[in-house]
């Protein structure tokens, strides 16, 4: 972490979960983001992995929780406590992995479910170091991505490839809605709530 981001107190902090299928590689998508560390041998994660990172954006300091749960259909059961507060979600899908690809459909029903229409939805393609062994071509990905109004791109957990892209264009994408009065303030240089607006209802997307 350089200088100038360990003299300066966040602007805003905000919750980022990650949902996918198992084997994807959310857990080390996290380790790589928040430690730059990679896990070859990283297993399914059981409960929470809970990561903190805090970036530079648009001139702000943004104190991002990054979360991730099993994508097995056991942990399902906590998935209203797991999107609550969520200002962003990344959709991860495995491109060697078309089964994990096609389950994003079902992720994706989840976040209409829980979440507020102004959550920023980014889908990812994990796993572009093993091109030999692809099973989703970009385009699927970006035709998905497309008909569903998502941010889309591929990474590398392993090799850390887009990683930063996607960390940074995920921010800059929440900022904006933020900008536009969608998310609603109050005060957050007393690091008070940062809220999703909708037209029913208000949901916070930072934790205090």
């Amino acid at each position: 972490m350089n200088n100038e981001i360990q003299d300066k107190k966040w602007d805003y902090q905000i919750k980022i979960i990650l949902l996918g299928s198992c084997g994807t590689g959310k857990t080390n998508f996290i380790s790589k983001i928040c430690r730059n560390q990679f896990d070859i041998e990283s297993h399914s994660t059981i409960g929470i992995e809970f990561g903190i990172r805090d970036v530079i954006v648009e001139s702000h300091l943004f104190r991002l929780q990054l979360w991730d749960t099993a994508g097995q259909e056991k942990f399902l059961s906590m998935t209203s406590g797991y999107f609550k507060n969520a200002a962003g979600v990344f959709l991860l899908y495995d491109i060697t992995k078309k089964d994990s690809f096609d389950q994003i459909q079902v992720w994706l029903k989840m976040c209409k479910q829980y979440l507020d229409q102004n959550c920023v939805l980014y889908l990812v393609g994990n796993k572009t170091d093993l091109q030999y062994l692809r099973e989703v071509n970009r385009s699927s990905g970006q035709s998905f991505a497309q008909v569903n109004q998502l941010l889309f791109e591929e990474c590398s957990a392993a090799s850390g490839e887009k990683i930063e892209d996607i960390l940074k264009e995920m921010i800059s994408n929440i900022y904006q809605i933020l900008m536009m009065n969608e998310i609603q303030v109050d005060n957050p240089q007393s690091k008070s709530s940062l809220s999703i607006k909708s037209n029913q209802n208000t949901l916070n997307s930072c934790c205090i």
